[in-house]
Protein backbone atom coordinates (compact mmCIF):
# COMPACT_ATOMS: atom_id res chain seq x y z
CA UNK A 1 0.00 0.00 0.00
CA UNK A 2 2.77 2.56 0.63
CA UNK A 3 4.92 1.57 -2.40
CA UNK A 4 1.71 2.22 -4.43
CA UNK A 5 0.79 5.83 -2.91
CA UNK A 6 4.96 6.33 -3.10
CA UNK A 7 4.64 5.65 -6.84
CA UNK A 8 1.44 7.60 -7.36
CA UNK A 9 2.90 10.42 -6.05
CA UNK A 10 6.11 10.07 -7.82
CA UNK A 11 4.03 10.30 -11.32
CA UNK A 12 1.27 13.16 -10.50
CA UNK A 13 4.59 15.35 -9.41
CA UNK A 14 6.46 14.51 -13.09
CA UNK A 15 2.88 15.17 -14.49
CA UNK A 16 3.23 18.70 -12.51
CA UNK A 17 6.94 19.00 -14.14
CA UNK A 18 6.12 17.97 -17.64
CA UNK A 19 2.83 20.34 -17.56
CA UNK A 20 5.13 23.58 -16.17
CA UNK A 21 7.79 22.91 -18.59
CA UNK A 22 5.09 22.80 -20.99
CA UNK A 23 3.82 25.83 -19.90
CA UNK A 24 7.82 27.86 -20.05
CA UNK A 25 7.75 26.66 -23.84
CA UNK A 26 4.45 28.01 -24.65
CA UNK A 27 5.65 31.55 -22.81
CA UNK A 28 8.80 31.52 -24.36
CA UNK A 29 7.13 31.59 -27.74
CA UNK A 30 4.78 34.11 -26.58
CA UNK A 31 7.48 36.14 -25.12
CA UNK A 32 9.52 36.07 -28.21
CA UNK A 33 13.71 36.80 -29.01
CA UNK A 34 13.49 39.95 -27.15
CA UNK A 35 13.27 38.21 -23.86
CA UNK A 36 16.81 36.71 -24.10
CA UNK A 37 14.52 33.32 -24.11
CA UNK A 38 16.54 32.07 -27.19
CA UNK A 39 18.47 29.66 -25.17
CA UNK A 40 16.06 28.32 -23.55
CA UNK A 41 13.51 28.08 -26.54
CA UNK A 42 16.30 26.00 -28.41
CA UNK A 43 16.56 23.58 -25.54
CA UNK A 44 12.68 22.92 -25.34
CA UNK A 45 12.32 22.63 -29.32
CA UNK A 46 15.41 19.98 -29.11
CA UNK A 47 13.38 18.14 -26.22
CA UNK A 48 9.56 18.15 -27.66
CA UNK A 49 9.91 17.77 -31.61
CA UNK A 50 10.89 15.00 -31.24
CA UNK A 51 8.68 12.08 -33.22
CA UNK A 52 7.28 9.02 -30.99
CA UNK A 53 8.10 5.66 -30.48
CA UNK A 54 5.42 3.37 -31.79
CA UNK A 55 4.34 1.36 -28.62
CA UNK A 56 4.45 -2.06 -28.69
CA UNK A 57 1.52 -4.12 -30.31
CA UNK A 58 1.14 -0.98 -32.86
CA UNK A 59 -1.42 0.54 -30.23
Amino acid sequence: MLLARADDTEMALGSDILNAALEACALAKVFGTGAGLDALKEAMAGRYSRERKPLPGGA
